[in-house]
């Protein structure tokens, strides 16, 4: 059963811990998290150059993926505002309310970004406040030929449009618009529309660096 609650959440993983209590529920999500991570990581296998030391799950919920990419990445890392327990390599913060938004990830004393060479955002662009300043940042953590996925719920249908009365959901986005903003930062993208459940479509963007970095001054 759905309960409310008064935090602002990022990751899948999170919102559904916390509003439903239904194991089997929590056991679909995991099948889903698995069908989506093993189609990140079959596109990374077509990714000239593709470097498979470090990963970081944007809105990582739980640690459930980061435990799926165990073997395949030599770093994993994940961040949420509010994961709801202790993870092994997850970070809790907010991007949006941090001084430096990226500060933990800062590879050295000039604050130069720590790279990822996979970074992996499932259903959690969405719920940021502003997604334009979400890329920046992802881009800012990503060099050339860097592999990016992004799962969206699609914003041109009822699912995507019912979805935004959710007090967690900032942002209906449809697929020329997710294409375009990761376009703008410099990735090479294919969207493909999936089903999440019957009559819930949504949008998988598959995408590749194709410039070195990008500042947050832009």
């Amino acid at each position: 059963m759905a309960v409310t609650v008064k935090k602002k959440f990022w990751g899948l993983d999170c919102i559904i811990r916390h509003d439903y209590e239904d194991k089997e529920i929590q056991e679909k999500l995991k099948g889903y998290q698995k069908k989506s991570a093993d189609a990140f990581l079959h596109f990374c296998t077509n990714v000239p150059n593709m470097k498979y030391g470090s990963f970081l799950d944007v809105g990582c919920g739980d640690d459930h993926v980061l435990k799926l990419m165990d073997g395949k990445f030599v770093e994993r890392t994940g961040i949420d505002l509010y994961p709801g327990a202790d993870y092994e390599n997850v970070f809790v913060a907010d991007w949006y309310t941090m001084a430096e938004p990226h500060q933990i990830f800062y590879s050295d004393q000039h604050k130069t970004p720590y790279k990822f060479d996979a970074i992996f955002i499932n259903h959690s662009m969405e719920h940021a406040e502003n997604v334009y300043a979400l890329m920046q940042q992802v881009s800012a953590m990503q060099d050339k030929d860097g592999a990016l996925f992004v799962a969206v719920p699609d914003g041109n249908s009822p699912f995507g449009y019912g979805i935004t009365s959710s007090t967690t959901h900032f942002s209906c986005i449809t697929e020329g618009y997710l294409r375009t903003t990761l376009q703008r930062f410099g990735y090479n993208v294919e969207v493909e529309r999936r089903e999440f459940r019957p009559g819930a479509p949504e949008l998988w963007a598959f995408a590749i660096k194709m410039v070195d970095g990008w500042s947050l001054e832009k």
